[in-house]
């Protein structure tokens, strides 16, 4: 899906997700009905697994990821 409409803020970034296309089907999707991914607890997750590798393995998965 690509988006399709989106409100902004004043500073450019996205504040929320009005409206989804399906490039397939042509479908217009209410961007409520699509769900959020939240980043932060990926980050969070990101950091407690590198926190348990050795700081030289730590460093490369970094990079890596």
């Amino acid at each position: 899906m690509d988006i399709l409409t989106v409100k902004r803020t004043k500073a450019g970034q996205i504040k929320r997700i009005v409206e989804y296309v399906n490039v397939e089907t042509g479908e217009i999707i209410p961007g409520s009905t699509v769900p959020v991914l939240s980043l932060g607890v990926k980050l969070e997750q990101r950091s407690r697994i590198l926190g348990k590798l050795r700081p030289e393995v730590r460093q490369f998965a970094a990079f890596v990821l």
